[in-house]
């Protein structure tokens, strides 16, 4: 991979990984692979909560969506437990919704890949429902989030 391949916001995503990294480990010399010191540890593999620090949350919604903020409380709930950084986006007009490729409020994304987004999937400022295991629902459950961002997490190396 060619770092030219990269947009200025990806890099920018990536320098900011790191920054929170090093701040959450001051004492790290460098990473795992150099075998800096993490947490007590030396070298080893990084915790799942250290390879989400790579990832960048967006919830994108409209302002007056009744389930926006269910879906907002199921994502703090798992801030902790995965380490990434929630940002936000408001989606305001039809014309935004078309242009940004939202597919109805919320929509949860890791990276800019819709977490729950199939690809005929439409695109549009309306209300979007979620399948959970309790029939339909306008966000989805902390079991799917957690599943959905274990898997968008980075692998071990």
């Amino acid at each position: 991979m060619n770092i030219d391949t990269f947009t200025d916001d990806e890099i920018d995503m990536w320098e900011n990984a790191l920054d929170r990294w090093f701040e959450m480990h001051p004492d790290d010399p460098g990473s795992a692979r150099r075998g800096g010191k993490r947490d007590g540890r030396v070298g080893g593999t990084p915790t799942r909560q250290e390879r989400c620090l790579l990832i960048r949350v967006e919830l994108s919604y409209f302002e007056d969506c009744p389930h926006w903020r269910a879906a907002e409380a199921n994502l703090l709930a798992l801030k902790s437990e995965f380490g990434f950084e929630l940002e936000y986006r408001i989606i305001d007009s039809p014309e935004s919704a078309v242009a940004s490729g939202f597919r109805g409020s919320p929509s949860i994304s890791v990276n800019g890949g819709d977490l729950f987004g199939a690809p005929d999937q439409a695109v549009g400022f309306t209300c979007r429902r979620y399948e959970t295991p309790e029939g339909p629902a306008g966000c989805p459950t902390i079991g799917q989030l957690r599943r959905a961002l274990a898997a968008a997490c980075p692998a071990s190396p």
